[in-house]
């Protein structure tokens, strides 16, 4: 037990309903869990419309800190994109955990599991799981180390981590090729409301032994927040992005691709505001999703505490033909 520690507890609750004029895919499982693709007509019936509730975005995290200049993190959702409509059958999923300690002069170091420094802007969407991922965001993710430093304008980090993961129960080439993630990042902040931020990243993977080639990625984005304005953008290229546990089109080859986002929130008064989005993503090569495009409008009417909103999806998906999808989802978030 740590005397004087300081013990936050944040989150939301989100409880959905999702309509979909056609089959979406929530990463590689067709189901509305968080949708980022439209299905792959020729291997699924998109024929048919389609209804589901959700809860499983809905996220809870503690923060612990102490007097020392310590803090730990642990961040849990109930996200599994194996079940569809789930009910009692949900179960966590670890998000975020890490131990952080601070020293003076800005400096800082994390351990743990957090957020990739590669690719560090965010959209704004109330698919808070999909994210545009698979649509011109990749950054999720990693088991890394972290170094950090504060400047007035400027601040900056290095990080070390784990290039992919491994779900099974025994090691396989991402431990035994010791396969190990470089990553950067520096944002630059020339007034309170503009911030421009440029990140980097490259590691081992399979491919480093059977082609000699290391995959790597650069990203470029933009952070704007003016009176009742927001505007997020960020685009970025790379080779052979998905051996790096990027959020990249799924591949399994060293394709090339590159892609970004756009969205923008305007607030009207002070309980009414409407968001658009556009992300687009695509890469080399042929064989399963090559391209993806997502367009995004939503409304959201404030309740007290309680946001109500709607927020209607457009995918337009490539493989060997062009898959159509829509999505609408209407729910109740409650943060606190």
């Amino acid at each position: 037990m740590i005397s004087g520690a300081e013990l936050i507890v944040y989150g939301f609750l989100k409880a959905s309903t999702m309509y979909g004029t056609k089959a979406v895919n929530s990463f590689n499982n067709t189901n509305m869990v968080a949708p980022t693709s439209a299905t792959d007509k020729a291997t699924y019936s998109q024929g048919n419309d389609r209804t589901s509730f959700q809860v499983a975005q809905s996220r809870l995290g503690t923060k612990i800190k102490t007097k020392s200049q310590i803090q730990g993190l642990v961040e849990i959702d109930f996200i599994d994109f194996n079940q569809s409509s789930p009910t009692t059958q949900s179960r966590p999923r670890l998000r975020r955990a890490f131990i952080e300690k601070k020293f003076s002069d800005g400096w800082s170091l994390k351990i743990g599991q957090d957020w990739d420094t590669f690719s560090p802007t965010r959209p704004d969407t109330y698919d808070i799981i999909g994210l545009y991922f698979n649509g011109g965001n990749i950054g999720f993710m990693r088991e890394q180390i972290k170094v950090r430093k504060e400047l007035k304008k400027l601040s900056y980090e290095i990080a070390i981590g784990q290039a992919n993961k491994n779900t099974g129960t025994n090691n396989n080439q991402v431990e035994e090729d010791n396969q190990l993630s470089l990553a950067m990042s520096a944002k630059y902040r020339p007034n309170e409301s503009n911030q421009i931020l440029f990140s980097a990243i490259t590691g081992r993977s399979s491919y480093s032994n059977t082609q000699n080639k290391e995959p790597y990625g650069l990203s470029l984005g933009y952070e704007l927040k003016l009176n009742k304005n927001k505007l997020n953008v960020e685009t970025y290229y790379g080779q052979g992005l998905a051996q790096l546990n990027l959020l990249d089109i799924p591949s399994n080859n060293y394709h090339e691709s590159f892609g970004g986002y756009l969205t923008y929130q305007r607030e009207f008064g002070s309980n009414l505001s409407a968001r658009i989005g556009q992300g687009y993503t695509k890469r080399s090569g042929a064989g399963g999703l090559i391209r993806n495009m997502v367009t995004r409008l939503s409304l959201t009417k404030q309740l007290e505490e309680l946001q109500l909103y709607c927020e209607v999806t457009h995918f337009e998906s490539k493989y060997a033909t062009t898959s159509l999808a829509n999505t609408v989802e209407t729910g109740l978030l409650f943060p606190f």
